[in-house]
């Protein structure tokens, strides 16, 4: 089983070549989608009017549901109650749901502390999946280890922890962190690939071959015409 979101060329091509059968996964129905945000939303009594809302603007899509109701509860639109249950916090005709997965993503990272969405950013700029020691290095100037632990743990609607280390992080889905990734101006984005170039290369000074396809994607991001040159040539003669 090849799980991935998107179709690209490349996993087209990945199909064909060895004659895979594809299974593409439909919307939810109304009635599956209703159920789903009922569980997430834990009412003790079940809003229908807000599921109902929640419903329409996810068009069937689980992880559209999962995202809105993360961004309720990170939004303190609904909290526990007495019960241990969740509840609305304000009536439910004040509540504005976002009718786009962008919008709903943006709504949910502003909720987030400051440092939460800079570990974000940063953490989009390495990658979908990344690794600790790079993330802690883009922010070591500003965001001590333990604030990025902090931070990490509190974006936990974005990001999920890939080993029991805790060295290895991934978004939960790509199209968390393309949406996130452009948030970042060019500039900044042109100057944190850079950065990871940089650290890349002091980390594999002694054989830099093994990073070459990740310092090859940097400098692309960067817009670095010579690093894009010297590290594909680079990639040719591996």
């Amino acid at each position: 089983i090849v799980p991935v979101s998107r179709e690209s060329n490349t996993v087209k091509r990945l199909y064909s070549l060895n004659n895979m059968k594809v299974l593409r996964l439909a919307h939810l129905r109304d009635a599956t989608a209703a159920q789903l945000a009922a569980k997430l939303l834990d009412f003790e009594t079940p809003d229908k009017l807000l599921i109902a809302k929640i419903v329409a603007a996810s068009g069937g899509n689980p992880m559209y549901i999962e995202v809105i109701v993360d961004s309720l509860i990170s939004g303190k639109r609904i909290a526990k109650d007495k019960s241990g249950h969740n509840c609305l916090v304000s009536p439910v005709d004040d509540i504005k749901i976002p009718y786009t997965i962008e919008n709903v993503i943006l709504v949910q990272l502003n909720a987030l502390s400051y440092e939460a969405q800079v570990i974000c950013k940063n953490a989009s700029v390495i990658g979908r999946t990344f690794s600790l020691d790079v993330l802690e290095a883009l922010v070591a100037e500003t965001i001590s280890p333990a604030v990025v632990e902090q931070s990490l743990a509190e974006a936990h609607g974005f990001i999920i922890c890939d080993n029991a280390k805790r060295t290895l992080f991934t978004f939960k889905d790509a199209t968390m962190r393309d949406v996130i990734y452009k948030t970042i101006i060019e500039s900044t984005r042109k100057s944190l690939n850079t950065a990871i170039i940089n650290y890349l290369e002091e980390k594999y000074t002694d054989n830099i071959r093994p990073a070459v396809g990740k310092l090859l994607y940097y400098a692309a991001e960067a817009k670095d015409d010579d690093a894009v040159v010297k590290y594909t040539k680079l990639a040719a003669e591996n």
